[in-house]
């Protein structure tokens, strides 16, 4: 006795809200009664495409039934088998052309298709002409009917946007962020989600990382607001990144079968759950992060200093170990040494790290002394405030010669002008940008080295890490040079100002920080303390040289000798 037929069923539909209906249980169910009647073996499994559109193919290109196609080809469904589907437009609502080549090429793999609605049987070979034709009929009506149904979801979804745009209206069915909901018409925020938003903006002010914050969360126990995981960097990243926590919704359309932004954002669209200065001042600590080389990951993070450091040559300096394996000897060396002939010397980093950081605790007051860093301050707002005036002025002219345009049947001089206008307020928009982002960078400066971790709290990979980002942010970098006698560091204010320079001693035994003015201000030793305080230093010397100048009896010259007196 032959075994039956093996059989297939597939189902499809293409919105997860069709699968709270009828629709699985009846396309199933159909697939059973037909392989009941005909002795057919129906697979345990069925072929699923749920939620996946035909119209643009995609059930065949990345979904279910394209695995089903390949699983025959490469022999591993054997050919005889049936494929049982509702009607054809399961298969496919593309253009007839498409569809019908779809349809052919898994009959002549030797699927026999089976059309459940109809009962229709298509088996290579015995293709019936007029079955054919009522099937391309069957194909033409679903495209037409995708395409109807296409065209007026995008007609919806363009009213809907424009309806917010002008009139502040929320959209129907569209997917909000998980932080806020819908109470009727408004969109309100969730006050639990939107507290913990917030942490993870106050933690990257302070200089922590993704995967830092992401630690954080998984030690308190917070889950993610959708699917209740536990919290990942790249999730945070979203959160942080996103526009959204400021009330900024960007409108998307598919083009291409690619998501991509549809016209301008709209601005208010959303509560606002973040204030707009922390966003800005957060995006721009982002910005200025340089990667570093997995050791946070590795929870180390030996570097302190790791993408600040530059050599003369230009390269950043890169923390190497020279040592052996249960030995290690940590150094910082120039990558160009070997291969470009830099003459930088190794510096082994046990010595320097603490040297290094105490020239940069001073650093806040030092810059504190400098009118210089105020009057640019000043000056890059009064140049904002005169850009802003000018876009104003520019963006007016745009939407009048915009009008023009539109007035005129796109008469080719006012379009013309109406470009001239648009170059001209996207030029400035830029420059406002620049500016922006240097005043911020000039502030962020001042506040960060104000605020910058104490070196008795770099212990951990976490204190670490925040020093780091703190120190980007408040310097565009340290140069070490050497001459071939001295070695000293020249550390750079984010205008590429020399604002301390330190001169190391032999072996790195010691050094002596000087300020812009060539005062000294510091002296340091690998040894704590590692750093004095000159002042402190000069009593001292003081000090010795008095007790090398007391008279032979041992009288102090520092008290007035009254044995004269005495002997009167």
């Amino acid at each position: 006795m032959s075994r039956p037929i093996k059989a297939y069923s597939y189902i499809r539909f293409s919105t997860p809200k069709q699968a709270q209906g009828d629709s699985y249980r009846r396309q199933l169910q159909q697939a059973m009664d037909y392989c009941a009647e005909h002795n057919l073996q129906l697979d345990d499994k069925t072929i699923d495409d749920f939620g996946t559109s035909a119209f643009r193919g995609a059930n065949m290109s990345e979904g279910a039934l394209g695995r089903f196609v390949d699983a025959v080809k490469h022999g591993e469904i054997e050919q005889g088998s049936y494929l049982l589907v509702e009607s054809v437009d399961r298969l496919s609502r593309q253009a007839v052309e498409e569809a019908l080549e779809q349809f052919l090429a898994i009959v002549r793999a030797g699927i026999v298709i089976v059309t459940l609605s109809d009962k229709q049987v298509f088996r290579r070979g015995q293709v019936d002409f007029t079955k054919l034709i009522v099937s391309i009929v069957y194909m033409a009506r679903a495209n037409d009917e995708s395409e109807m149904k296409s065209r007026r979801s995008r007609a919806a979804w363009s009213n809907g946007r424009e309806q917010a745009r002008k009139n502040n209206k929320v959209i129907a069915n569209s997917r909000l962020p998980s932080w806020l909901t819908r109470d009727g018409e408004q969109i309100v925020p969730i006050p639990e989600r939107v507290a913990i938003v917030n942490e993870m903006f106050e933690m990257a002010k302070s200089g922590c990382g993704y995967e830092q914050i992401a630690k954080v969360f998984l030690d308190k126990g917070y889950k993610t607001f959708g699917k209740e995981a536990d919290w990942r960097p790249a999730g945070i990243q979203a959160v942080i990144k996103s526009q959204a926590v400021i009330g900024v919704f960007q409108p998307h359309v598919i083009e291409n079968g690619e998501r991509v932004p549809a016209d301008e954002p709209i601005l208010g669209y959303y509560p606002t759950i973040v204030s707009p200065a922390l966003f800005e001042e957060v995006q721009h600590l982002i910005s200025k992060r340089n990667k570093h080389s997995g050791s946070y990951r590795k929870g180390t993070f030996n570097n302190l200093f790791s993408g600040v450091l530059r050599c003369q040559c230009g390269e950043s300096l890169r923390y190497q170990n020279k040592g052996r394996a249960g030995s290690p000897r940590n150094y910082l060396v120039c990558p160009k040494q070997n291969t470009a002939g830099c003459k930088l010397p190794n510096m082994l980093y046990d010595k320097i790290e603490p040297q290094l950081l105490q020239a940069v605790f001073l650093l806040n007051r030092v810059m504190k002394q400098r009118v210089e860093g105020e009057d640019k301050t000043i000056a890059l707002r009064t140049m904002l405030a005169e850009l802003r005036v000018q876009l104003e002025v520019e963006t007016q002219k745009r939407k009048k010669a915009a009008q023009l345009v539109l007035d005129n049947d796109n008469d080719a001089d006012y379009r013309v002008l109406f470009e001239q206008c648009k170059k001209k307020t996207q030029a400035l928009e830029e420059q406002i940008q620049r500016a922006e982002s240097d005043l911020m960078s000039r502030e962020l400066s001042v506040k960060t080295l104000k605020y910058i971790v104490d070196p008795e709290d770099l212990r951990s990979t976490e204190q670490r890490q925040r020093f780091n980002g703190q120190l980007k942010t408040a310097l565009k970098e340290i140069r070490f040079r050497f001459d071939g006698g001295y070695l000293w560091a020249e550390y750079m204010d984010i205008d590429g100002s020399r604002v301390l320079t330190q001169i190391f001693e032999d072996k790195l035994a010691g050094s002596s920080i000087y300020d812009g003015s060539s005062y000294l201000v510091r002296k340091t030793q690998t040894e704590a303390p590692y750093g004095v305080d000159p002042s402190v230093m000069q009593q001292e010397m003081n000090d010795y040289i008095r007790n090398l100048q007391k008279n032979d009896d041992g009288t102090d010259p520092d008290f007035e000798d009254l044995s004269s007196e005495y002997s009167k």
